[in-house]
């Protein structure tokens, strides 16, 4: 016998379900999003408002698959919003494009991740609790569908870019990166923080629909020492070459 889910009180809603396509596109940074645009030929005054993000579509053309892309997009609780929404509108995959940042020496800025599995930490409260780091142990690990992957991993061997693959840790309080918190995290198996990927996973598994990340590698936590790279030349030449695949993932049918 299955069992229904345990659907919550309050109940996701569709909203511009003529601009939601079956592949919708969520790009956490706004900077992203527009180039994005601008390369697929999305101009802002067709985007919708959509919660604090802008919503644009395009239902396919010659050669073109339908998609919709939305952003921008921070936090888990923000992200589980926006993909119930899609979701419930239509969308029946999900695509995340955001960025991450290094715990591992196996990453350095302008490395490009596709994340395995994401070990949800994307609580708040937790990470300022006194000893929070102690206090961590059976963290829930959601993994992304192998169909989804394979469009996003397609997408990046076509335009030519190396990644990796490796689990990420989504956590909720970005400035509670204690080190601590990184060397508990790399010890389950985490090559890098970011702030989305655990929800989306967790919210499409329950909803039953298809969803996969690509990370762009920001800056550099393994040392210790905080180190940026969002201005560096590698990290910003790394962000026009995913433009371009995300371009070929969307359009391609």
């Amino acid at each position: 016998m299955v069992t229904p889910p345990d659907n919550g009180i309050l109940s996701p809603f569709p909203m511009h379900t003529d601009r939601v396509e079956p592949l919708a596109v969520l790009v956490a940074n706004q900077g992203d999003l527009h180039a994005l645009c601008d390369h697929l030929g999305l101009a802002d005054r067709n985007g919708a408002s959509f919660f604090m993000s802008r919503l644009y579509a395009d239902p396919a053309g010659p050669g073109r698959r339908p998609f919709c892309l939305t952003g921008p997009v921070l936090g888990a609780a923000y992200a589980a919003l926006l993909a119930e929404t899609l979701i419930a509108s239509g969308a029946a995959t999900l695509i995340f494009w955001g960025w991450a940042g290094a715990i591992a020496d196996s990453l350095f800025t302008g490395d490009v991740l596709v994340p395995s599995a994401a070990l949800a930490d994307d609580g708040v409260t937790a990470a300022y609790l006194e000893d929070s780091a102690a206090g961590i142990s059976d963290v829930p690990t959601v993994s992304p569908a192998s169909e989804a992957t394979t469009v996003v991993t397609t997408a990046l061997e076509q335009e030519g870019i190396p990644f990796s693959s490796a689990p990420v840790w989504t956590t909720g309080a970005i400035f509670r990166e204690t080190p601590a918190r990184v060397k508990r995290f790399r010890e389950m198996g985490a090559q890098a923080v970011e702030m989305e990927t655990s929800a989306l996973f967790a919210v499409a598994r329950f909803r039953n629909v298809n969803a996969a990340a690509l990370l762009a590698v920001s800056d550099e936590l393994f040392s210790g020492t905080w180190k940026p790279g969002f201005f560096e030349p590698r990290f910003l030449e790394t962000r026009k070459q995913l433009c371009n695949a995300m371009a070929r993932l969307c359009t391609t049918p």
